[in-house]
């Protein structure tokens, strides 16, 4: 009972930050009139790299946002897309924890699956943006969900880093990605 209540304590702390609420209540450096500045052109002019001092990638952020709906297939340019993804875990993966790659699913590892018709990304990192979160993950796995318009399915420990508690809690949304 305690760890789901720090969980969902956790989940909305982020929502919060994320909505820009706690610079507001505080007063942290960064924000203006409540709203968490657009650092966009400061972190282009560092390079595309810049973060913040929660650890934002807000080059990153910034750019996942502004990226065009991919069309349904994985974009593999390196360039930002935002695409549909799916989690999964345990329970609904054909073998438990077996994966395309041998590497087996675990809780702690961010790793996702792409649609069988790009197994060739296995080994792969890729980058993922959500809710403001940006976090690399390894491509390990492959999956028959492109045929529902996925392009990514999450393992575990990442929908969990993007404030889900379980796969039918992320059930599909809409991530920004890039491949590395």
């Amino acid at each position: 009972m305690v760890a789901r209540t720090s969980s969902r304590i956790v989940s909305l702390v982020r929502v919060l930050v994320c909505a820009g609420f706690v610079c507001a209540l505080f007063g942290f450096p960064g924000c203006a009139d409540g709203e968490p500045q657009d650092n966009q052109e400061s972190a282009a002019s560092a390079g595309g790299g810049a973060v913040d001092s929660a650890g934002t990638n807000n080059a990153a952020v910034a750019a996942a946002e502004r990226a065009p709906e991919d069309d349904g297939s994985i974009v593999r340019d390196g360039s930002w897309a935002r695409g549909l993804a799916s989690g999964y875990c345990f329970e609904n993966n054909d073998g438990w924890d077996s994966t395309a790659s041998g590497i087996p699913l675990d809780l702690t590892s961010y790793t996702v699956a792409v649609a069988l018709d790009d197994g060739d990304l296995i080994g792969r990192d890729i980058e993922i943006v959500y809710d403001g979160i940006v976090l690399t993950a390894l491509v390990t796995d492959v999956g028959g969900f492109g045929a529902y318009g996925r392009v990514l399915d999450l393992g575990p420990a990442v929908w969990s880093a993007f404030g889900a508690e379980s796969d039918d809690e992320w059930g599909v949304c809409y991530v920004g990605y890039r491949i590395l």
